[in-house]
């Protein structure tokens, strides 16, 4: 199982930090997103767009500063608590969005940094995989769980609230980081200045583009980001929304998105619990079965089935995506030097944030033309015609090189 990863003492402190941060984010996120709500409609939207540029910014630039991975981690989270204690005071909206900047500024550096660190802390590759099927897992599971503790937390707790308890925990993740050893600068990043610069961007990337495995794994992720905001996130909620009326449609839409999370977070276990990383084809497949799956529900809804059918085809669709998620973890942190594997996971984190950019204005053009169903179709046929065409490429390809974990950028291709 993934938790034997946890024996090893570096990956279990680095993983209580880590998985206490996820928790607590979720709750900083909810928690700003409906004092936006409470204060007007343009207020939650301008959060929305300010966090993503924000995000994207901050995970470009912020690849230059190269300093030591404990105090980064630390001092992120000092400013993430410090974010999140001042939501108590229910801030106006300017107050709000600089809040929200600056806590996506440090979340920018916290969670490359994370990930970056644990090629140095794993022993072996199997290690390495079971820590990461962890802290991906968590944060699948904290994505349904901060909601879940928010909504029980608020029928006794004013809205305002809850920033104290998010501060204190997040405040709880600094000691057993503190407590990590091993966490030294990479020894390649010693003398170069310290300074925000899109230049190891560059070279990460190119060193991304010249592997066929990071290249093909890339340009999939960025495909199955799309579909999923454009066929889930934003689909579902507006095919729900014609069916149901707005009152019923959230609530169906949190239970189809809970039923979509069961199959995800057991897939997620199962695949880390292996001896070796999901295969180039087994990864493929997995995004194909969510994306397949993202798209049956909005034939579903175009044939009016019943909503039991809808939670059939987000139970499949939450049972692929972790095959991928976690192979394409891995090629990352193994395939690329020590000092650029926080790099290629910046831009590994830019892909969601731009899907959010890219997507909303197409779908809902295409919403107001065809209807809702036709957003997930189209994304779907999409997604799954790239997926075709990665699967006929590996099959062209003679078998790759197997990964391995190595442990200093001098030992690395």
């Amino acid at each position: 199982m993934p938790f034997a990863a946890l024996t090893h003492r570096p990956l279990a402190l680095l993983y209580g930090g880590a998985a206490a941060t996820s928790l607590a984010l979720e709750l900083f996120k909810l928690t700003a997103l409906w004092m936006a709500v409470a204060i007007s409609p343009a207020a939650s939207a301008s959060l929305a767009t300010v966090q993503g540029v924000t995000m994207l910014v901050a995970l470009l630039l912020g690849a230059g500063l190269r300093v030591p991975a404990r105090p980064l981690m630390v001092a992120s989270l000092g400013v993430m608590s410090l974010c999140a204690a001042a939501l108590a005071t229910a801030p106006p909206v300017p107050v709000l969005l600089g809040v929200v900047m600056l806590a996506a500024v440090a979340l920018a550096q916290f969670e490359p940094t994370v990930v970056g660190a644990l090629p140095r802390l794993a022993r072996t590759e199997r290690e390495l995989l079971q820590i990461n099927a962890l802290i991906d897992g968590t944060h699948r599971i904290a994505r349904f769980a901060g909601p879940g503790f928010a909504s029980l937390a608020l029928l006794a707790l004013p809205l305002a609230m809850l920033a104290p308890v998010t501060a204190a925990l997040i405040a709880l993740a600094i000691p057993p980081i503190l407590a990590v050893r091993g966490l030294a600068a990479p020894p390649a990043a010693a003398g170069r200045a310290a300074r925000p610069s899109l230049q190891p961007l560059i070279l990460t990337a190119r060193r991304i583009a010249a592997d066929p495995d990071l290249a093909l794994n890339t340009l999939v992720s960025i495909m199955a980001n799309l579909v999923w905001v454009g066929g889930m996130l934003l689909g579902w909620a507006w095919l729900l929304d014609a069916r149901l009326g707005t009152a019923a449609a959230a609530a169906a839409y949190g239970g189809l998105v809970a039923t979509y999370s069961v199959s995800n977070i057991a897939a997620n276990l199962y695949a880390g619990s292996r001896r070796a990383p999901p295969g180039r084809l087994v990864a493929l497949a997995g995004h194909g079965l969510f994306i397949a799956g993202v798209a049956a529900v909005s034939a579903a809804a175009a044939l009016d089935a019943p909503l039991w059918v809808w939670g059939v085809c987000a139970l499949c669709a939450g049972a692929g995506a972790p095959w991928f998620d976690l192979r394409f973890a891995m090629l990352l942190q193994t395939r690329l030097p020590a000092d650029n594997v926080s790099h290629g996971f910046r831009l590994r984190f830019c892909i969601p944030w731009l899907a959010f950019l890219i997507v909303p204005f197409p779908a809902a053009a295409l919403q107001a033309l065809y209807g809702p169903a036709a957003v997930g179709l189209a994304a779907g046929a999409a997604g799954l015609t790239v997926i075709a065409l990665a699967i006929a490429f590996v099959l062209s390809r003679p078998a790759s090189r197997s990964t391995c974990v190595q442990t200093d950028s001098s030992e690395r291709r």
